[in-house]
């Protein structure tokens, strides 16, 4: 892809969903060191997810809030320490960037919003590398921007695993059970 009228390649609008997981860590690296060029524009989005408990019959329930609590805005705070944490490291590189905190319930789609509303080329996401049946329960973030999104998704996968923390995993799995 070049610009019509300069020859050079065009611009890219990168988006990478920031946290402040090892899995975000190595995606993160993994696009600097291997896909990044010169010309990229990298838009950091972290995305808090605004919650409170309140315990009703012994059953723990989350609900959104709109509230500023002082649990939102421990969020807020730790959402931008997360974006200079890797702004820095684009400020390091000399990397064009901008940095986005949003608050929605659903991750996934407010990275799919994002990457709407900045017309992004290319999103870049870890993934944590869970089994089926977890993503099944839990959902994953990854799995929902993959299927949802209208731009290519770069999906950055965990290292690989022993077999101890595999095993690990799966005697976790069979507690919870």
């Amino acid at each position: 892809m070049t610009s019509e009228t300069t020859g050079y390649p065009a611009a890219r609008v990168v988006l990478v969903p920031v946290d402040s997981s090892p899995h975000c860590e190595r995606a993160f690296n993994w696009y600097i060191k291997r896909a990044h060029r010169i010309e990229d524009k990298i838009i950091l989005v972290h995305v808090i997810q605004p919650k409170y408990s309140s315990s009703t019959g012994g059953i723990v329930v989350e609900h959104a809030v709109t509230d500023f609590s002082d649990n939102v805005n421990e969020s807020i705070e730790k959402g931008k320490r997360v974006l200079e944490k890797y702004s820095k490291q684009c400020k390091k590189y000399n990397f064009e960037h901008t940095k986005t905190l949003r608050a929605d319930a659903n991750p996934g789609h407010c990275i799919i919003k994002v990457a709407d509303e900045c017309c992004a080329s290319v999103v870049v996401i870890g993934c944590r590398g869970m089994s089926k049946a977890r993503r099944t329960i839990l959902g994953s973030c990854c799995h929902y921007v993959v299927h949802h999104s209208g731009v290519p998704v770069l999906v950055v996968p965990p290292s690989k695993r022993s077999a101890a923390s595999f095993i690990a995993e799966v005697k976790e799995a069979e507690m919870i059970e």
